[in-house]
């Protein structure tokens, strides 16, 4: 049976550039999961886990969360329900390791994801925020 790769994405801003990525992994003989943290808008590209379905893990729905004013907590139920949704593909053996990329916000959210993961799980996160010392340290640890 193929790997699975989760790509945790913001789509409602970087849906060309995970269509990218997605399509690299899969080019590998690695299958791979569209996830959508993005929370400012409806996607731009279809979604394997929607941004709806990340919200409802948390016990809300999309539209609270986009209409909420302050960005942080917003982004923080993202977070919580990609969690949820990780850790279900995780003890369910669909998921094989974690992939995303974006700037410092994107970051923030995934690396949160990401440090949720046991060792062991391949983590991968690119983003330009990753050296600039005020956000980096917060990405980097188990």
């Amino acid at each position: 049976m193929a790997k699975n790769i989760i790509l945790l994405a913001s789509l409602d801003t970087k849906a060309s550039e995970a269509e990218f990525l997605h399509a690299c992994i899969e080019e590998q003989g690695t299958s791979c999961t569209l996830l959508d943290i993005g929370y400012g808008r409806p996607a731009a590209i279809d979604a394997d886990i929607t941004a709806a379905q990340v919200a409802n893990a948390t016990g809300t729905d999309i539209n609270t969360i986009r209409a909420m004013q302050d960005t942080g907590a917003a982004s923080n139920l993202m977070m919580q329900g990609a969690t949820i949704v990780v850790h279900q593909w995780l003890r369910d053996g669909r998921c094989d390791g974690l992939v995303a990329f974006g700037g410092a916000s994107n970051a923030t959210l995934a690396t949160g994801v990401m440090h949720t993961v046991p060792v062991g799980i391949p983590k991968l996160m690119i983003s330009s925020s990753a050296a600039m010392p005020a956000y980096s340290a917060k990405y980097f640890g188990a």
